[in-house]
């Protein structure tokens, strides 16, 4: 079955780990998404403030820096994978037996509150910006802080929501969710690409059931993470059971049509039951005592093909 991953971190990870996309031992390579079946993964530049001043780099260049990261990646494995950016390149990819790379970004810092640098990065092929990491920036504030979008974020989010960069609102603070919904105007989706339930475990990383709700009728997309703290409180290892326990969850408050997955592969250090990338089909099995092969289409690949287009 054909499964879109909504958010990953290998991009980033390959410069730190001083390794490439196509073989590696992170939780995702080529060879391993293409056991998996891969149509799409998320490769986002996720911009660690610390990094940037540790290393003196300002997030701006640390992004461009990424960037090209992901182009000599596309090019060196353009046997395997191409990117993509426009929905239908995905297919087309798909057609012509390659996955599809779909650039995105963890952090508002690059965008530095500058509204224009939403059209460059959308011209470097961005395609879903996370508003928030775990620091405030310029656009607003995380999960742990709370606080309401700052002017130069609801500004951000127009012009996002303007020119068809999806808003991901994940690490977002619980006002500035309901900021991005009120600016969205039920005319843009909201995505969350990799959050869980609440309800289920308590972490201010995951959505209540009354935002679940809301982004669903944004006609947007909650993506499904892996992390083993947000699916069972306190825990060190991500289970298939609690996997699934969050996904039947999110499918009632969200709505089918709109759950997805976003691993968050490569940014989290959980041990996973199906170990990596190319354990999907068995997860994707397990998921399948209680979840019809067609619904389950709708979350590894339909639902993000929807959103995306």
């Amino acid at each position: 079955m054909k499964l879109i991953d909504l958010h990953c971190d290998t991009i980033t990870m390959l410069g730190h780990r001083n390794a490439r996309l196509r073989e590696n031992d992170m939780h995702i390579d080529l060879m391993k998404l293409k056991k998996a079946d891969q149509l799409a993964q998320c490769l986002a530049i996720f911009v660690h403030q610390k990094w940037c001043e540790k290393s003196g780099v300002s997030p701006y260049d640390y992004y461009k820096q990424n960037v090209e990261v992901f182009r000599r990646e596309m090019r060196e494995n353009a046997d395997m994978i191409a990117p993509a950016f426009y929905s239908t390149e995905i297919l087309l990819n798909d057609a012509k037996g390659l996955m599809s790379g779909i650039l995105t970004v963890e952090a508002g810092e690059p965008l530095e509150g500058r509204t224009e640098r939403v059209e460059e990065f959308k011209e470097d092929g961005v395609r879903m910006i996370t508003l928030t990491w775990n620091f405030e920036n310029e656009l607003g504030f995380p999960n742990t802080m709370g606080g309401h979008l700052k002017p130069k974020g609801r500004e951000i989010v127009d012009v996002m929501n303007e020119l068809g960069v999806l808003v991901d609102v994940s690490h977002l603070s619980d006002e500035g969710f309901w900021d991005v919904v009120e600016l969205s105007g039920g005319k843009h989706p909201v995505v969350a690409s990799h959050s869980d339930a609440r309800a289920l475990c308590p972490h201010s990383r995951n959505l209540t059931d009354e935002m679940l709700h809301a982004l669903g009728n944004t006609g947007g997309l909650v993506g499904i993470n892996y992390c083993a703290d947000f699916l069972r409180e306190g825990a060190n290892d991500a289970t298939m059971e609690a996997v699934l326990k969050h996904t039947l969850h999110l499918i009632d408050k969200a709505g089918v049509d709109h759950v997805g997955f976003g691993s968050d592969y490569d940014g989290i250090g959980s041990t996973l039951e199906w170990k990596d990338a190319s354990g999907t089909p068995e997860l994707l099995d397990y998921l399948h005592r209680k979840i019809s092969w067609d619904d389950l289409e709708k979350i590894t690949h339909k639902n993000a093909l929807r959103v995306f287009s």
